[in-house]
């Protein structure tokens, strides 16, 4: 079975490869970017009418409200440190793709001066 996968791997074209990197990684960054939003969002107050303060935990926004009762608001996503790792995949992988684009299309041209 692990020969199979092998197989598979080696059939795919590059330029997918970098394509499905690339999607992966934009999506990665896109996801953490929306983690930090409503973190920032909590912690100005947006998403509690009767805010006080706030704090970021382990558990996600603690409110605190003007009565005193402190409310939880999950933030589920990937940390800030990840949407880094993702947004400097998308543009290495992104330069990546352009390289082998232009590499091919050159490639194209010289096989057609020499026709």
């Amino acid at each position: 079975m692990p020969q199979m996968g092998k197989v598979l791997a080696m059939k795919l074209p590059i330029g997918r490869v970098l394509l499905i990197g690339m999607l992966l990684c934009g999506g990665l960054f896109v996801w953490a970017a929306t983690a930090g939003l409503k973190a920032k969002q909590c912690l100005e107050g947006q998403l509690h009418p009767d805010f006080n303060g706030a704090t970021i935990t382990g558990r996600g926004c603690e409110v605190t409200t003007t009565s005193g009762e402190t409310l939880v608001v999950p933030i589920s996503g990937p940390p800030f440190e990840a949407g880094v790792a993702g947004a400097l995949g998308f543009v290495v992988l992104g330069m990546a793709t352009v390289v082998m684009l232009v590499r091919r299309a050159r490639r194209r041209s010289v096989d057609q001066r020499q026709t």
